[in-house]
Parts: C-alpha cells; sequence; structure tokens
C-alpha cells in the first residue's frame, strides 16, 4: 500500500486505539519496518504519549 493510493487506509484512531489497547511495542516495530508514520508530528505526540501513559500504569500496578 501506498499513502495516496487508491487502497484502503486505517485511520489514524484506530493505530492509536490499537496501541492504546497495549499494540504499542507492535506499533513501533511497525512504524520501524514500513518507515510508515515516522515524520507526521501530530501522530508522533499522541504515540509517545500513549507509550508514556502505559509505562506509568504498569510502574503503578506493580506497586
Amino acid at each position: 500500500m501506498i499513502a495516496g493510493s487508491e487502497s484502503v487506509r486505517i485511520p489514524e484512531l484506530v493505530l492509536h486505539s490499537l496501541a492504546l489497547a497495549g499494540g504499542s511495542p507492535a506499533g513501533l516495530l511497525a512504524q520501524k519496518l514500513f518507515r510508515h508514520k515516522t515524520i507526521k508530528t501530530s501522530f508522533q505526540i499522541t504515540y509517545w504519549a500513549i507509550v508514556i501513559i502505559q509505562i506509568i500504569l504498569i510502574i503503578w500496578l506493580s506497586f
């Protein structure tokens, strides 16, 4: 799939929802492998905010 082509596109909300549901490690791997959504600042800010929230939640739950 190439951005801007006729193929089906997955909305950013879906990608962020999957990351929030625990898929952030896979999301990071997919960004690196497919070089997708690596430059878009608004996507990166939201993605890394999700990762930070998950880390804080894991630390909080471990105590």
